[in-house]
């Protein structure tokens, strides 16, 4: 009888919460599995831990990187943890995706990725510390499907207690996000070879070198990852020689007031990935114009019909006042 009331209970208040669950469902079959993990199963306060959201996509099928591409919608990851402090998104390198026909370029994830945030408890956190992650992804093949997790995950206050499963993981993705140049000991330039116009195609190239000037190897199957950018309408890179990566794309319509740059991923042959934000090395005498304004339209004076019209009325108004 007690067992059977739990029960009710428990259905009644709707699903429990959980730390994995399953969603994006296509012929039956979930796409896409995310569960809601750490680097420690007790938080020391005051101390610092890593959270992050492992998704695993089934064979064939991908979710987005933070830019998109020319389809799609960027993963989206929202915290709640009372009296705890969380950095910005850590994202591993993306992979690049192109429809069957080759016309639309995406940035994602197939298989599996760890999206993480480094995090900092206040020293007034309050036990258990119940941590929950918003999760919403757009997994798809051909097809698309969206899904939405509210995954759910308590840990412990006091001395810190590891979790070497969710470490693991954890460090894994932090090895994938990639490095700045400084770090990785190379030198990145990009260089204008055409006129920065609004609304115009563009033509750039973007150059990596070792710190004693020779080129760094890239693979011909690598990509430049561009992110979204203020006052570029779209950007793409492929390499072209010996540290060499051809750029091209196109302004967008309305022009921004900072200098023309670019920002984005570059992989590496060597290996890892290669953060980079460089700004254009305008030719001499070329500078980025602003958009032309078109000049107001004249107001239009009345026409010979519209005049002959007013007349007339004013003569009738005439001859009818006393």
């Amino acid at each position: 009888m007690l067992a059977g009331l739990l029960l009710s209970a428990l259905v009644a208040a709707g699903p429990v919460p959980a730390p994995t669950a399953s969603g994006g469902v296509f012929e039956g079959k979930p796409r896409v599995r995310a569960t809601l993990v750490s680097d420690v199963t007790q938080v020391d306060p005051g101390g610092d831990f890593r959270l992050g959201v492992q998704l695993q996509m089934a064979k064939g099928w991908h979710v987005y990187w933070k830019n998109p591409g020319e389809a799609g919608l960027p993963s989206e990851v929202v915290w709640d943890a009372p009296r705890v402090a969380l950095g910005p998104l850590g994202w591993p390198a993306p992979e690049v995706h192109r429809s069957p026909d080759g016309t639309i370029t995406s940035y994602g994830y197939g298989g599996e990725v760890v999206l993480f945030a480094r995090a900092r408890a206040q020293p007034d956190v309050q036990p258990p510390l119940t941590v929950v992650a918003t999760v919403e992804v757009l997994v798809c093949e051909v097809q698309c499907i969206p899904a939405r997790f509210e995954l759910t995950r308590v840990l412990g206050v006091g001395p810190r207690q590891a979790d070497a499963t969710g470490a693991a993981l954890l460090d894994s993705a932090a090895a994938r996000v990639p490095r700045s140049p400084s770090a990785a000991g190379l030198r990145v330039s990009l260089r204008r070879t055409t006129s920065f116009v609004p609304g115009q195609p563009f033509e750039g190239e973007l150059t990596v070198e070792r710190a004693d000037g020779s080129p760094e190897p890239l693979a011909a199957g690598d990509a430049f990852v561009p992110e979204r950018l203020p006052g570029i309408a779209s950007v793409m890179g492929i390499p072209d020689g010996p540290g060499r990566l051809a750029l091209w794309g196109k302004a967008a319509l309305e022009p921004s007031s900072a200098p023309p740059r670019v920002a984005g991923v570059v992989a590496l042959a060597s290996g890892g990935a290669l953060e980079v934000s460089a700004p254009f090395e305008l030719p001499a005498g070329v500078a980025p114009r602003a958009a032309a304004v078109k000049p107001p339209l004249p107001a239009r004076a009345p026409g010979l019909a519209w005049m002959l019209l007013l007349a007339f009325l004013g003569g009738v108004l005439l001859n009818a006042m006393p």
